[in-house]
């Protein structure tokens, strides 16, 4: 039996896009309307590396979506029809993959009844498990987080326990 995330719920029925995998097992998915994100040149600390100072020191420009899913320290699988990988699959196989559930509709979130794993349904057949990682049960690390556009976050750790940060904006001048 399983039961639904309820803090998961405001992305149902909502079209992923930008689905792309990150360095070792992130993953991030973009859910809503897209938005503007700019990042404005940072002056970095004296110790910092060069490269990490020229890349501060740069504009960033991105769009997000209103809701920013990121899979963090994690086991995950996706399915797509007859197409398959994992975190640790070739990128080749996951690029392809991936590109198969860009575009599908979220239409449910479960989590299995007496364990910590995330099952996320697609409507043209896509699914994405997450579990967190066996080695990292005891850390506070999170698993995933669902980031809303200048919003709150919320998360889930590698115990399992799901926490929700509320965001304040600093009103516009």
């Amino acid at each position: 039996m399983t039961e639904t995330c309820v803090p998961l719920s405001p992305i149902i029925g909502l079209l992923v896009w930008s689905v792309k995998r990150g360095h070792g097992s992130f993953l991030t998915m973009e859910f809503g309307n897209p938005n503007l994100e700019v990042r404005e040149p940072v002056v970095s600390s004296l110790s910092a590396m060069p490269k990490v100072t020229e890349a501060l020191a740069r504009r960033h420009v991105s769009i997000k979506g209103t809701w920013h899913f990121w899979v963090q320290d994690a086991v995950w699988g996706v399915s797509v029809g007859s197409k398959k990988c994992r975190y640790d699959s070739d990128n080749k196989v996951v690029d392809d993959v991936l590109k198969n559930l860009d575009g599908q509709r979220l239409i449910a979130i479960n989590v299995a009844d007496g364990t910590r794993e995330l099952v996320l349904d697609f409507d043209l057949g896509g699914v994405l498990d997450i579990s967190p990682l066996p080695e990292q049960l005891s850390s506070g690390l999170d698993v995933w987080s669902l980031h809303q556009w200048e919003g709150d976050i919320i998360s889930s750790s590698q115990k399992g326990v799901i926490s929700i940060e509320k965001r304040t904006m600093a009103a516009s001048p």
